[in-house]
């Protein structure tokens, strides 16, 4: 709020002037003092000392010219924001006038009551909606007790704690008593509470936000190992990129050969997890099998790869039956492998210990599919009972059984 300070019509005009001015510190929190018109006209220049409500100015210059009437000096007093007082005492005193010659002059000076018209205050903060995530923000408003003036009123903003994204002023134009701005969602892994404070004129308000994370999404989804033996099992895990919300996070789960490798239709992410495992059954294949596994989970697929090969075949046994003979007659062998013969057969090699009491065929072959083949066993002729071992040969395994060759029995 500014005042003049004016020089009325005399017969004599001061070269300097002096006055003090009394003020409330209640009501007023500073006081500045600039020259007037006719004081620069005068080539003279304004000095304060102001402290504790009294503020001491001097006008005067180095010439002796004389200041006209008119607008000597402007105060302007800046009103507190504390005050409650709609009126407020100015009082000069210690006025001083002095000519050209240094001579003291007459001088008279009144104060006054000055009115003091509050400004406006904050009266209300609120915000809608009160909660906000990634996909959704809020629109808050600020409020004043009456229309902002020139230039509008700037009021300040804050966060605590800083998770969401807002101006750190807003504006409300001159002339209205209220404005609005946008919050967004800050970066956050859990629900989060959060203080917004609007600050203007020594005043503030407040209000409270929830920020919630973004929700989940699918990460991934792996297996391991990711390669097994038929029949062998695998265990996969499904990732989301945040925590499972209230009542788990269900991921529908499919096998792109549910023959060689099968999955649950679905696995749960347990409430506020953000992962969860389950089996992956494989079955029996001929060959090298890759199967994608694919996990979906809100609009979001994602692929795994797993490889599944068949059962390792190698030798189980051999076996004679049966395992006693009379030389002269035949006894049938038996190989046996623990899976089913790859493409081509399984070769298998057949020996004796002593191939004039029992002989074999070099090999037998195992048919593709199979997982057995027999061979027959001649006798010859002993003249004691004769032990022979057969052995069977395989991939480097080897087996045995015992036939007991027995002389021909002798009649009279």
């Amino acid at each position: 709020m500014p005042l003049n300070i004016s020089l009325g019509a005399s017969t004599t005009q001061p070269a300097s002037l002096e006055w003090t001015l009394s003020y409330s510190t209640v009501d007023f929190s500073s006081v500045t003092v600039a020259p007037g018109p006719v004081s620069t006209g005068a080539n003279k220049s304004v000095t304060c000392a102001t402290s504790g409500g009294i503020s001491r100015c001097i006008v005067s210059g180095l010439n002796d010219t004389t200041i006209p009437d008119g607008v000597v000096a402007t105060i302007s007093l800046t009103v507190s924001t504390s005050t409650t007082d709609t009126s407020s005492q100015l009082q000069f005193m210690s006025d001083i006038a002095a000519g050209a010659g240094a001579t003291t002059l007459p001088i008279s000076s009144s104060g006054g009551i000055v009115t003091i018209v509050p400004g406006p205050a904050l009266n209300g903060f609120s915000c809608t909606p009160v909660a906000v995530s990634p996909a959704t923000g809020s629109t808050c408003t600020v409020a004043l007790t009456s229309a902002a003036g020139s230039g509008g009123s700037t009021i300040s903003l804050s966060s605590s704690p800083a998770d969401v994204n807002i101006p750190s002023t807003v504006t409300v134009p001159q002339g209205s008593t209220s404005t609005t701005f946008s919050v967004t969602a800050g970066s956050v892994s859990t629900q989060t509470a959060v203080t917004l404070t609007a600050s203007y004129s020594g005043g503030s308000e407040t209000f409270g936000l929830t920020v919630n994370p973004p929700p989940a999404a699918l990460s991934g989804v792996s297996v391991s190992p990711g390669t097994v033996i038929g029949g062998q099992s695998s265990t996969g895990t499904v990732t989301l990129t945040a925590a499972a919300p209230a009542g788990g996070a269900v991921v529908s789960l499919s096998s792109s050969n549910t023959s060689a490798a099968s999955v649950p239709a679905s696995v749960t992410v347990a409430q506020g997890l953000t992962s969860a495992t389950f089996s992956v059954t494989t079955g029996s294949v001929n060959a090298a099998t890759s199967v994608t596994l694919t996990a979906s989970y809100a609009s979001v697929s994602k692929t795994a790869a797993l490889t599944v090969n068949p059962l390792a075949v190698a030798l189980s046994s051999v076996s004679v039956s049966p395992g006693s003979v009379v030389s002269g007659q035949s006894s049938t062998g038996t190989v046996t492998l623990t899976a089913a013969a790859g493409s081509g057969g399984a070769v298998v090699s057949l020996s004796s210990s002593n191939a004039s009491a029992a002989s074999v065929p070099a090999s037998v072959t195992v048919a593709q599919g199979l997982t057995s083949a027999t061979f027959s066993v001649t006798s010859g002729g002993v003249n004691a009972a004769t032990s022979v071992i057969l052995t069977a040969s395989y991939a480097s395994v080897s087996k045995t059984a015992a036939l007991t060759v027995n002389p021909l029995a002798v009649a009279l």
